[in-house]
């Protein structure tokens, strides 16, 4: 969607990264929205690399008088940062228009944020600025999964597993989410398309996927359509809502983690899960394309 197109607002919630695109497009929805605050969320983890982007970021919204608030979370402790998202949250109300920038935000902060907020009943908009070119790796050696802190749905007893996932270019987490949970089926989407090279880092290395006696069944979505591929994912998961305990997580485009954030919200016993990864490639992204935006 076109970015001059987006909504007046609040506040911006965003992550702090060290990609280009973050300073950018944070600074262009600001700017866009005509946004009075900005709530730069930073993990301690990785303040090393994301420290230049949240200086510019700071001199940025003190020349244009926009309010800053800055919150340390921790990647590798989801109770305090629960913690910390609940206090920050705590005084927003009905009324308040939010957008959420998700270009460098974790799927495991998206969904904490999204759960927060919607329950709060706030008008929550989110934008997702595209990269101009990626690398073809992203992340590696991802370590075990966890379920989402306030999503981590209701496993009832007796009842197989079933995880589904949005696939992406590091194979790895789905292979660690598959050894935890052990499910009985496991379904993948996967987007479709050439962008960044896909069909090689994507498709392909799904073809066929196996892991032990765990075949996956495999379906085509667009995250970056309109509904993220929502309408997909609903389609294929609706008849095992009865029947098997679902686990959800997203590796692929950014946009789906809101397609799952929406399924999760309407079946509230299907899990969110997040597996972290160890290693992040740096220079995994140059330049920042079009924005995908829209309301929760």
């Amino acid at each position: 969607m076109n970015g001059e197109k987006l909504p007046r607002v609040d506040k911006i919630i965003c992550l702090a990264g060290w990609e280009p695109r973050f300073l950018e497009g944070v600074k262009k929805g600001l700017e866009l929205t005509q946004a009075q605050e900005c709530i730069i969320f930073y993990a301690e983890e990785f303040t090393n690399k994301s420290e230049n982007n949240i200086n510019e970021l700071e001199e940025f919204c003190e020349k244009t008088n926009i309010k800053i608030v800055k919150n340390k979370l921790f990647y590798n402790s989801p109770l305090e940062t629960k913690k910390i998202i609940l206090s920050t949250f705590n005084q927003y109300k009905e009324n308040d228009q939010i957008l959420i920038d998700i270009t460098t935000m974790t799927r495991e902060l998206i969904w904490m944020i999204l759960g927060t907020l919607t329950a709060k009943k706030i008008n929550v908009n989110y934008i997702y600025w595209r990269p101009e070119t990626t690398a073809h790796w992203t992340s590696k050696n991802s370590s075990r999964p966890r379920l989402v802190m306030g999503r981590a749905g209701v496993s009832e007893y007796g009842k197989p597993t079933l995880v589904a996932v949005t696939t992406g270019f590091d194979p790895s987490r789905l292979d660690q989410m598959v050894c935890y949970f052990e499910p009985e089926e496991t379904i993948l989407f996967l987007q479709e398309g050439h962008q960044f090279e896909n069909h090689i880092n994507n498709i392909k290395i799904y073809d066929g996927y196996r892991l032990g006696s765990t075949q996956a069944k495999q379906y085509s979505i667009d995250s970056y359509g309109p509904d993220h591929g929502l309408e997909v994912i609903t389609t294929i998961l609706s008849p095992y809502l009865e029947t098997h305990n679902i686990v959800l997580s997203s590796f692929g485009p950014k946009p789906s983690a809101l397609a799952l954030h929406k399924f999760a919200q309407a079946h509230p016993d299907v899990a969110l899960a997040y597996t972290p990864a160890l290693e992040f490639n740096e220079d995994y992204s140059r330049g920042i394309g079009h924005c995908v935006w829209g309301q929760i």
